[in-house]
């Protein structure tokens, strides 16, 4: 790795914010929609043209995994908090979210919840907020109060990833799909409610969990591809991978793919090098809420113990899914600091969580 690129992935994990001193300086990668985008953004006029903007702009996120369009988003609505309407303080919530900026996002939705008005897709947003953060007693809490308010299939959904996070996940997937089986639901409902299935089914050891993890893969949600390729690149097939990421976009795609060509011995290197610029990228913004990516390039693909562990630290310490618990894991076997793996055990004990992937990987 270059003496440069080295000194500005280390600005990642350590540093003071980097300002710039030249405008001409790039500090990200920036798509070829970005000007028309940002000429609609330029004429926004009131609150409804910045909401469906906004929705529309996070759709483009969501869809090219490009976090530049949520920017967009938030530029729309931030000028109409004032008036402070529930639907608007929705939007801008999700925004927060999207941009990983969780605290901000969860007192946002913390006050919302507070009036009266407060829609049901903000408990839904709030569900998912607090079972990253490892707060599932206050992510159940939300999942309840959507009774009656969505059908029963969302209301499983949402509930099935907190409680399997508390000692129930057998008795959370049985009854999740067993409602899929009865009354399969479509749209949104249906794609989320598939997702956790199959998501569930591979944390606890299911003989399906491929096949459904296969399934939810088909709706083409990014989450879920990346998933499906994660469970195959940990059960050693690589070429298997590559084609269900074949023409999925954004930085997780990218580090399978390339995790992937660096298992089967291919010649990766301008893929690599795509990477880097986007670490780099994030070192020059001094962005630490993309610490997942960061420990996931120095774990599998640049092999680099102590960054690898730091990053995998930072990023744990922000959310707490499976697979940052499996990145710690592994970037502290890569460091040899064994004593990094604690949170790790305490998470799954403390919760009572079974997860038969990241139970072996500890075991080893």
């Amino acid at each position: 790795m270059p003496p440069a690129t080295a000194a500005l992935i280390a600005l990642a994990l350590n540093a003071m914010p980097f300002r710039p001193s030249d405008d001409a300086m790039p500090l990200g990668n920036v798509s070829s929609e970005a000007p028309q985008a940002l000429q609609e953004l330029r004429t926004l006029a009131d609150r409804d043209g910045a909401i469906a903007y906004a929705r529309r702009m996070l759709d483009r996120a969501e869809a090219t995994q490009d976090p530049a369009y949520a920017h967009y988003a938030l530029a729309a609505v931030k000028p109409h908090r004032a008036g402070g309407d529930a639907e608007l303080r929705v939007v801008y919530a999700t925004v927060l979210q999207r941009l990983h900026r969780f605290d901000d996002a969860l007192a946002e939705l913390d006050a919302l919840l507070k009036t009266p008005d407060a829609p049901a897709q903000a408990h839904f947003v709030r569900s998912v907020l607090r079972t990253l953060r490892a707060d599932y007693t206050g992510a159940l809490r939300d999942c309840a109060a959507l009774l009656g308010r969505v059908e029963p299939l969302g209301v499983a959904a949402c509930a099935a990833l907190p409680r399997a996070r508390t000692g129930h996940g057998h008795a959370a997937y049985t009854a999740l799909v067993d409602m899929l089986d009865t009354a399969p639901g479509t749209g949104p409902v249906g794609d989320f409610a598939r997702g956790v299935a199959g998501e569930l089914a591979w944390r606890l050891g299911k003989p399906d969990a491929l096949d459904r993890l296969a399934d939810a893969a088909q709706t083409g949600k990014p989450v879920q591809v990346l998933n499906y390729a994660d469970a195959l690149l940990a059960i050693d097939k690589p070429d298997e991978a590559l084609q269900v990421l074949q023409t999925l976009p954004g930085d997780g795609a990218d580090l399978r793919r390339a995790r992937a060509q660096r298992a089967l011995g291919h010649a990766y290197a301008e893929l690599r090098r795509t990477i880097e610029s986007g670490i780099e990228a994030r070192a020059l913004r001094n962005d630490t809420g993309h610490a997942r990516e960061d420990a996931y390039y120095f774990t599998y693909i640049a092999h680099d113990g102590q960054r690898a562990l730091r990053a995998a630290q930072i990023n744990f310490a922000q959310q707490k899914e499976p697979i940052d618990a499996e990145l710690l894991v592994d970037a502290a076997r890569l460091a040899g600091d064994e004593a990094a793996l604690g949170p790790v055990r305490e998470w799954l004990e403390t919760n009572a969580i079974v997860d038969v992937p990241l139970q072996r990987r500890l075991a080893r």
